[in-house]
């Protein structure tokens, strides 16, 4: 959906070293299997698998990645609808 390259090309701009598109699919991927909250997610969810991305992340990042999401919150909507009207887009032109 465009996420991923939104969130990434975002946190390089502004010079963010934490990968918090990682801490957001870990969010993420807890409230479609165990739904916690995000103390829940570090207390047990985290622990159940392992990705080297996860490896340094802290506990305050969860929250970091919360709130980077929100100030960033239109571009990433506007990135993700751009992207998926041209995956809608049948004539193979760029709709926008």
């Amino acid at each position: 959906m465009g996420l991923k390259k939104t969130l990434t090309d975002v946190a390089k701009a502004k010079g963010v070293r934490i990968n918090y598109e990682h801490v957001l699919l870990s969010m993420t991927a807890n409230r479609l299997c165990e739904p916690e909250s995000k103390l829940g997610v570090w207390d047990r969810f985290l622990f159940k698998f392992y990705l080297p991305s996860f490896e340094g992340l802290r506990l305050d990042h969860m929250y970091e990645a919360m709130d980077f999401l929100y100030e960033e919150a239109a571009q990433a909507e506007k990135n993700v609808f751009y992207h998926t009207a041209n995956l809608l887009n049948l004539t193979g032109d760029l709709v926008f």
